[in-house]
């Protein structure tokens, strides 16, 4: 788990909807969080724009999900989250 910028997602587990929160997403000249299922197939990336964003769970179905935020290339936060 790499966290290099104070990220936090919740709640997590969600259901619906969960909120990132980024310390400082204004000192990126791009930041995205990407979801991969657990068998590394991205799924969804979303743009933040905020330092908080709130992600919809859409079409995705339950389980764990990796996270990878990235912002001007550089790897700023990996972990998990579930969906229930």
């Amino acid at each position: 788990v790499v966290n290099k910028i104070g990220l936090s997602i919740f709640p997590n587990p969600f259901s619906k909807t969960t909120i990132v929160k980024v310390g400082d997403v204004a000192k990126y000249n791009t930041i995205t969080i990407a979801l991969y299922d657990l068998l590394g197939k991205k799924v969804g990336e979303y743009p933040l724009t905020a330092n908080e964003t709130i992600i919809a769970r859409g079409d995705l179905a339950n389980g764990v999900y990796v996270y990878k935020v990235i912002g001007d290339n550089d790897i700023l936060s990996t972990g998990r989250v579930v969906i229930k």
